[in-house]
């Protein structure tokens, strides 16, 4: 294994410092990688039969792509002195038109 830097949207908050712990999460990739899941799941239950299936699938489909829109949330912990720090980020993006 090689060491490779991390590739983020934005960096780390404080990442520039020696860091207690670091976290990640790419909130829109994760809601990408389950919609297949997910609209599977609606077609599966029947979503009440009828044209109600249709009406859920609609409705499913925006709610991911508004959940999209928190694009990712990260946070970096480091000492500064004494004290323990902590910084936080939320990337929240517009819904596309």
């Amino acid at each position: 294994m090689r060491p490779t830097p991390l590739a983020l949207e934005t960096p780390l908050p404080g990442a520039d410092r020696a860091i207690t712990s670091a976290f990640y999460l790419d909130v829109a990739g994760c809601v990408d990688a389950v919609q297949g899941w997910v609209d599977f799941a609606v077609l599966a239950s029947g979503a009440g039969g009828g044209g109600d299936a249709q009406a859920v699938q609609e409705q499913v489909k925006a709610m991911l792509d508004l959940t999209r829109c928190l694009r990712s949330l990260s946070s970096v912990t480091y000492a500064d002195g004494e004290t323990m720090v902590t910084h936080g980020r939320m990337i929240v993006r517009d819904l596309s038109e």
